[in-house]
Parts: C-alpha cells; structure tokens; sequence
C-alpha cells in the first residue's frame, strides 16, 4: 500500500483568495487530503474542494478507480468536494463514504449534501471511535472547533507500520501525544508556524498547535513526525526558506502535493 498526499494545505489552499503575499504569489499547494493505495483501489481521506484536480493527478498518475471516501470533520476545506460525486458531476453510484454519527446527521440534514444520500450517490458508513473500519482503519476523536460535527484522527495500518493521520486538531492532549510517540509516523497539523502570523486576527480563536512548539516537543522523535495542512502565510510553505531549512535539518519532515510514502 502506498500513501499519497494528495494536498497539504489549510482549507482555503496556496494561494488563497484574497491574498497576494510572497507565498501566494510563488506557491502552490492544495487543501489537505491524503489517498491509500493498494493495487488499482484507492481510499480517499477528506474531499477537499481541489478534489477535481487532486483525482486527476491520483488517476493519471496511478490508474485506479476510489473504492471509499473517509471525513475527518465539518470544515469546508475537507468536505467541499463532495458534491463533484453528484449527478451535476461524477454522479457516483454508491460510493461508501465513512464519517461520524454526527457529521452524517448533519450532512443529511442540510441541502444539497443530503441529495447524494438520497440518490444513492454517497451511502454512509457510521465511524466508532477506536473500532476499526473494514479497511483497517481506526478513527480516534481529537478536540477541535466541533460546530458542525466531531473530529477524528485516523490510526492507519500501512504494510505493517503504524500511522497517525491528523491534520487539524485544537490541542495535542496527554492522548494524542501518547498515540504520536506510538506511532511509526505521524503526519500532523502544521497549520500555523508561530503566531507570528495573523496580526490582523486574534490567533487565540484559532487554536492550532504551533509548529514551533511541536519542533521542541518531539525532538526525540523528529524523523517520525511530517507536517502537513499548512496556512498560506506559514513560512515552512517557503521552498528553502529559513524556517523550512531549519526543520528539515532537525529531522522532520514537511509534506508536498505528490508526495508518496510507501
């Protein structure tokens, strides 16, 4: 099985509307979501709203066909694609799409997400946290802003090793530090570098774990640990920057669009 990063950044991608800072101006990076791939199937982890551009490079590139489709949470950047899978597009013939109890509810619930359950575009697979999926896959809950449903994490058996997908979550509790220093590689939210970056807005309401903080954390396990869900204004989205150089020299990693781990 391989593990494609499909995209590794903050919802609103590289470059963001909006903005024409230096990153925006030179760099490329779509909203965050991952593909497992084994033979010609591929699981797609969150549908991002790059999801038309992300399949074409996963087709293009592997020549497989999406067999499932996993939600991590309610915020749009992992979730907007979901309608390309209706009759207005793809228009889907049962796909499974696994997800918690209470993001289902809130999917059905609100149009237009609950017409593909309705025409049998989407049919839903309820999430339990810590009991493993069909796929090997095992959902964890992790604190995050939770306005329209829960957040997950997912344990992910890839050829024997153990990894630890999480790309957004509020805080690194005793739990999830537990479940990092388990792990053989955990690819965790890097959104923010420092809180340098949002002078024009109150960080404290955009409760990240900071980069500079996970840098000091996990030292001891720097070769296990890849960022990934990075904003437009961190400066590790910086091909050879400063802070990025420093990083790479203490042993982690940052994830790119197209990246494969095997």
């Amino acid at each position: 099985m391989k593990l494609l990063f499909l995209g590794t950044a903050q919802d609103g991608g590289v470059p963001q509307v909006g903005c024409s800072c230096a990153n925006c101006s030179t760099v490329r990076r779509s909203a965050a979501s991952i593909a497992l791939i084994e033979d010609k199937d591929a699981l797609i982890i969150d549908v991002t709203p790059d999801f038309r551009w992300q399949y074409h490079r996963l087709a293009g590139r592997f020549g497989v066909d999406i067999s499932a489709a996993y939600l991590t949470h309610a915020h749009w950047g992992h979730y907007g694609g979901l309608m390309l899978f209706g009759r207005e597009g793809w228009n889907c013939d049962k796909l499974p799409l696994y997800l918690t109890r209470r993001f289902h509810d809130f999917l059905a619930s609100n149009e237009p997400f609950s017409e593909l359950f309705q025409s049998g575009n989407l049919v839903a697979h309820i999430l339990a946290e810590k009991v493993e999926t069909v796929h090997g896959i095992k959902p964890v809950v992790v604190p995050h802003r939770d306005e329209y449903s829960d957040t997950v994490g997912l344990l992910i058996d890839l050829n024997g090793r153990k990894f630890f997908y999480l790309p957004c979550v509020d805080r690194l509790n005793t739990d999830i530090h537990n479940i990092i220093r388990s792990c053989d590689v955990s690819i965790i939210d890097g959104t923010f570098y420092d809180e340098s970056e949002l002078p024009h807005r109150d960080m404290s309401k955009i409760p990240h774990p900071r980069v500079r903080d996970c840098i000091r954390e996990f030292s001891d396990i720097a070769d296990r640990i890849i960022f990934t869900h990075l904003n437009h204004t961190n400066p590790l989205c910086e091909p050879e920057g400063e802070e990025l150089m420093r990083l790479l020299d203490r042993g982690f990693r940052v994830a790119n669009d197209g990246d494969v781990l095997e």
